[in-house]
């Protein structure tokens, strides 16, 4: 069994999709130091392993969060000493492993969970983006990938040689099992033929075309669509307030516990939400939500993308091609309990290691393994 010291570095301490693969390498026999930010507002996974504050980020204050980054080097940088391996979450946190490493020699995997859109940006900020992660791409050992989707820019925009491992987030079997067979049996009622459809959007509530999307639904609803959110608005989502004000079949619960209320949640709605922007880079993305809805077997509204090819694949909900919110919420309107029926057997027929891990945390030890023998 391995028993060398990783240091894993947050952006985030309460983001869900970093646990798992902190304990796929802590049940490897690694020993696991975790050190991270907080982000402001609070939302997401707390931390079930012991983990070190490095400061507070907020949104949008770039100097304001670069002085804080700067600030934690020496502490990281210390910790770096004491570690054989540093794996680090998204670029700010890979780059910051390398200067605060500078000299050090330990190896950096750079874990990458999602893209921001400056980074595909045009003009000297997406170029200098680019620049910076090139460089750190460059002095990595390994590239962890949450979605296939994600190779277009690493390996087509970046040209990047560096090693790439696809690790999707999907669920942990332990989770899965606390979940229990219960929250997965279906309602006697089929939604628009017995009662109203309803819509599950849960999470950070980040995206303006899904808000403007179920908006316009409700006014078209007529009482077909009842509409279950959780979470908590994300701070630049506008008319969230409003909307919860105005719109009919509404129903707001706020933030919840990440697992441990999830089967309760799904087991209320029966469909997700899970629109991730059809642009570069949120089409090349996939949701948590897409994976938690194959679990709960919710059928899926999504937007063109990653999991967009996925749900047409295998059948189990809807694309909403539009770019109109309106006309997707006209498109969407016309489904009716024979769609959710097929939506809903196909997603029953899903094999487990779709949506379940199986071999990824022996992939994960493997490779790392196969970095410190050199």
């Amino acid at each position: 069994m391995p028993s060398a010291r990783i240091l894993c570095l947050l952006n985030r301490i309460s983001h869900p999709i970093p646990a798992a693969p902190i304990d796929m390498l802590r049940q490897a026999g690694f020993q696991v130091e975790v050190m991270g930010f907080q982000r402001l507002p609070w939302f997401g996974r707390p931390p079930k392993w012991p983990v070190t504050i490095l400061g507070h980020i907020q949104r949008k204050s770039y100097l304001k969060r670069t002085l804080t980054l700067l600030k934690a080097a020496p502490k990281i940088r210390a910790a770096i000493k004491r570690s054989q391996l540093v794996y680090a979450y998204n670029a700010d946190m890979a780059l910051l492993a390398c200067i605060a490493g500078l000299g050090l020699r330990r190896p950096i995997v750079f874990h990458a969970l999602y893209l921001q859109p400056i980074q595909v940006a045009s003009g000297w900020r997406g170029k200098l983006a680019r620049a910076i992660d090139r460089f750190v791409v460059g002095r990595c050992h390994l590239l962890v990938l949450t979605s296939n989707g994600l190779h277009h820019y690493f390996r087509g925009w970046l040209k990047t040689r560096t090693r790439i491992l696809v690790i999707e987030a999907k669920i942990e079997s332990s989770r899965a099992a606390a979940a229990g067979k219960s929250s997965r049996q279906e309602k006697d009622s089929v939604p628009l033929l017995d009662r109203p459809l309803t819509i599950g959007w849960f999470g950070m509530l980040r995206g303006q075309w899904s808000l403007e999307f179920l908006e316009c639904l409700s006014r078209l609803s007529n009482g077909r669509f009842e509409i279950l959110l959780a979470g908590a608005a994300a701070p630049h989502l506008r008319g969230f307030d409003r909307f919860l004000e105005s719109s009919p079949g509404i129903k707001f619960l706020g933030a919840f516990r990440h697992p441990e209320d999830l089967a309760e949640l799904y087991g209320g709605v029966d469909m997700v939400l899970a629109c991730l922007s059809a642009d570069i880079p949120g089409r090349w993305m996939q949701a948590g939500r897409y994976y938690e809805a194959c679990f709960f077997q919710k059928p899926l509204i999504v937007r063109p993308g990653e999991d967009a090819r996925q749900v047409e694949k295998h059948q189990i909900g809807v694309v909403l091609d539009e770019s109109s919110p309106a006309e997707a919420a006209k498109t969407f309107s016309a489904i009716t309990s024979g769609h959710w029926l097929r939506w809903r057997t196909n997603m029953a027929a899903l094999p487990p290691n779709h949506y379940l891990f199986t071999d990824e945390a022996s992939q994960l030890s493997r490779a790392l393994q196969e970095i410190l023998n050199r």
